[in-house]
C-alpha cells in the first residue's frame, strides 16, 4: 500500500497550501480557500448604514488570503493567524480602543471572544453548539445579511423603550402635580394616568413591527 503524506503551508495568495507526496515523492499539491458569501460586501456595507462604526474581521487563516476577504467585502481591519486567546485579547483591546464590541462567530475557536464581547452573536444553523451557548443571540439561519436587520431591530427597539419610559415619567410627574394642586380628580388620574398611558405605551411599541430587513 503506499503512504500518502500530507503538508501544510501558509499560501501566500489566496488560501491554504497543501502538498502531497506518495511513496515520498512530490505528487502535486493544490490551494484551499473559503468562498465568499454573496451578500458579504452588501452585508458589511448595511451595517455600516445602521451605524456601526468599524468592522473588523478576526480569523486563523493566513495574513494574505485574510487581507484579500477583507478587501474584497470591505472590512476596515483585519487580524490573521489567530489563535482562540488571540482572539479574545483583541478584543479586549477593540473594546478599550472603540468602545462597545460584537462579536459575531460560529466556531469553537470563536466561543472565548463571543463571551468575552458586549454582545456575542452566533450563527445558529452553522455554529458550534458551544458558540451558541456562550452568544447572547444565536440566529437561526447561516445568513450574515441578517446582522444589518438585528441591529436595526435593536436600535429601534431601544429607542422605543427609551421614549415608552420617558413618556411614562413625564405623565405620572405631571399628574402628581396636577393632583397636589387639585386640578384632576382620582377618576381622571386612573382614566388617563394609568389606563390611557397603558394603551399609548402599547402601541408606540407596535411600532417595531415596521423594522423591515434593509436588504430586502
Amino acid at each position: 500500500m503506499k503512504q500518502l503524506t500530507i503538508d501544510y503551508e501558509p499560501c501566500y495568495a489566496t488560501g491554504t497550501l497543501v502538498h502531497v507526496a506518495v511513496d515520498g515523492i512530490y505528487a502535486g499539491h493544490m490551494v484551499i480557500s473559503d468562498v465568499i458569501k454573496e451578500n458579504a460586501k452588501t452585508a458589511i456595507a448595511a451595517l455600516k448604514e445602521t451605524g456601526i462604526k468599524k468592522t473588523i474581521m478576526l480569523t486563523g487563516d493566513n495574513k494574505m488570503a485574510a487581507n484579500k476577504v477583507a478587501n474584497e467585502i470591505g472590512l476596515d481591519y483585519v487580524y490573521s493567524d489567530l489563535l482562540p486567546e488571540d482572539k479574545l485579547n483583541i478584543v479586549d483591546t477593540i473594546r478599550n480602543k472603540f468602545g462597545d464590541v460584537a462579536m459575531v462567530g460560529d466556531g469553537i475557536n470563536d466561543a472565548p471572544a463571543l463571551a468575552r464581547a458586549n454582545i456575542g452573536i452566533a450563527m445558529g444553523a452553522a455554529g458550534s453548539d458551544v458558540a451558541i451557548e456562550t452568544a447572547d443571540v444565536a440566529l437561526m439561519q447561516d445568513d450574515i445579511s441578517k446582522l444589518p436587520y438585528l441591529f436595526s431591530l435593536s436600535q429601534k427597539t431601544m429607542n422605543i423603550i427609551k421614549q415608552n419610559i420617558s413618556l411614562s415619567i413625564f405623565v405620572k410627574a405631571l399628574f402628581v402635580i396636577l393632583a397636589i394642586l387639585g386640578l384632576i380628580t382620582l377618576m381622571m388620574s386612573v382614566g388617563i394616568g394609568d389606563l390611557g398611558l397603558t394603551l399609548v405605551v402599547i402601541l408606540n411599541s407596535f411600532r417595531i413591527a415596521r423594522v423591515k430587513d434593509p436588504l430586502f
